[in-house]
């Protein structure tokens, strides 16, 4: 199947990625992005067994300036020991590992007997994938992240995230273990209502 990247967009509650793709089907879906996705750009997908698809062998045909890349992969044709990103653990689950900005895996063995990839994740940790799930070359976007520094006081309250203090640190009208007691309680929502059994 054939298609073209019609726009890439970020997606506000994940902060990751998106790119619009519209298929020579008709059909238009949202995929994550990866670093090799540009705007209309034309890629094509191969089936598992299929070298090339006959729509692509015509689109050649035609205009042999044509360049076409191939985006979308399954795990039995990534190539071995070089960057891949946005796995699937079987098929149809979605992307599950290999997801954060700049990280990426490598495949080290795959037995097309049994159906099974071995793949190094970028915690080190060796799991074993489909290989008939999806795949994509090449490592995630946003690998800028990693030089992002907290230079100042509240730069992630900048952020939007809060900062989270003990119980025991505040004033006794801010919460039930506030003040200058040695007491041991049960833990308590501020507003004095127990979760010891929660």
């Amino acid at each position: 199947m054939v298609g073209f990247f019609a726009s890439v967009s970020i997606n506000s509650k994940s902060c990751r990625f998106m790119s619009l793709l519209v298929l020579s089907s008709g059909s238009i879906t949202f995929a994550p992005s990866n670093s090799k996705h540009s705007v209309f750009k034309l890629f094509k997908f191969y089936k598992p067994f299929d070298d090339v698809n006959k729509i692509t062998k015509k689109l050649i045909f035609f205009n042999k300036n044509l360049f076409i890349d191939q985006c979308f992969f399954f795990v039995n044709q990534l190539p071995k020991n070089s960057h891949i990103s946005m796995l699937e653990l079987k098929p149809g689950l979605g992307v599950q590992y290999v997801r954060s900005a700049g990280s990426s895996g490598k495949m080290t063995k795959l037995d097309s007997r049994k159906g099974i990839a071995l793949i190094i994740l970028p915690s080190g940790v060796r799991k074993l994938f489909s290989s008939f799930s999806l795949g994509y070359v090449d490592r995630n976007p946003q690998n800028f992240n990693k030089y992002w520094q907290s230079n100042k006081a509240g730069y992630f309250s900048s952020l939007g995230r809060k900062s989270i203090v003990r119980g025991v640190a505040r004033n006794p009208v801010d919460h039930p273990h506030g003040g200058r007691t040695k007491t041991v309680n049960y833990p308590m929502t501020p507003w004095g209502k127990t979760t010891k059994f929660k």
